[in-house]
Order: C-alpha cells, then sequence, then structure tokens
C-alpha cells in the first residue's frame, strides 16, 4: 500500500485488525450444592482482545483482588474468561453468590454484552401454600 504525503490510507486487506467484540461463548445457568465450585465461562473475540467484566444481578462483581471475596476468581485462558468460585457462599444474611450473572467485552471498538445466566442452589428449601419445607434438586 502506498500513500502519498498528506493522504489518507484505508488497510481493506481482511487481516486488518479492526474487530468490534462478539461473545463466542455465553455463560450458562448452574445449580450448584452449597459450598461446592463452580464457573462461568464467557467467551470473546475481539481485536484488540477485550477486556471482560463481570456483573451479578447489575452491579460489577467483585474478585480476588477484594479482600473480601477471595472466593471468586477470574480467570482467563485464551479467549475464554471465567468467573470461578472456590465455594458458593449462601446463608439466611448472606447471599453474595446467588443470582443473574452475564459478562461485558469491551474494546476501542466497542462493547458486547453475554445472555444472563444464573446461579441457583440445588436441594434449595422453599414454603409455598401446598407444602411448608419443600425440597427440589435440579442438575
Amino acid at each position: 500500500m502506498f500513500s502519498q504525503p498528506g493522504a489518507v490510507s484505508v488497510d481493506n486487506r481482511p487481516d486488518a485488525p479492526l474487530d468490534n467484540p462478539r461473545i463466542t461463548e455465553h455463560p450458562q445457568d448452574h445449580y450448584v450444592s452449597l459450598n461446592n465450585p463452580t464457573k462461568l465461562i464467557c467467551s470473546v473475540d475481539g481485536d484488540p482482545e477485550p477486556t471482560v467484566t463481570w456483573y451479578r444481578n447489575g452491579e460489577k462483581v467483585a474478585t480476588e483482588k477484594d479482600e473480601i471475596m477471595k472466593h471468586r476468581l477470574h480467570l482467563q485462558q485464551g479467549k475464554s474468561f471465567q468467573l470461578f468460585f472456590l465455594r458458593i457462599i449462601h446463608d439466611k444474611d448472606n447471599q453474595p453468590d446467588i443470582g443473574n450473572y452475564y459478562c461485558n467485552a469491551t474494546n476501542i471498538h466497542g462493547s458486547a454484552i453475554s445472555n444472563m445466566a444464573a446461579i441457583k442452589l440445588s436441594g434449595e428449601y422453599y414454603t409455598t401454600t401446598s407444602c411448608t419445607l419443600c425440597l427440589f434438586s435440579k442438575h
């Protein structure tokens, strides 16, 4: 490609690195037993490589960098970004892991948001009008 002084040149080659972020694998719902590990996976593509941020119920997820949440890790393997839980924490007053999650991939060209994925407890107890303690287990 040649250009003259002061002229603007455009690179139209198919391998030109101009790529909006896109989600290539969306996170999936998980039913998890209390205190067991699980992970959410969000695979992304884009050039330059997007940064990925995880959200739970619309708020940014705290990970291992935050002293209080050392049971969550944000891992990357190639184009796959994982939100890994060493154990699921859930009790009457503290439910930091149960909820709806999505990932947001961002680079200089824009951003892409994944589908929502839920982390729910398996074997969770509910109170309904037809029974006082109903146990379900869905895997």
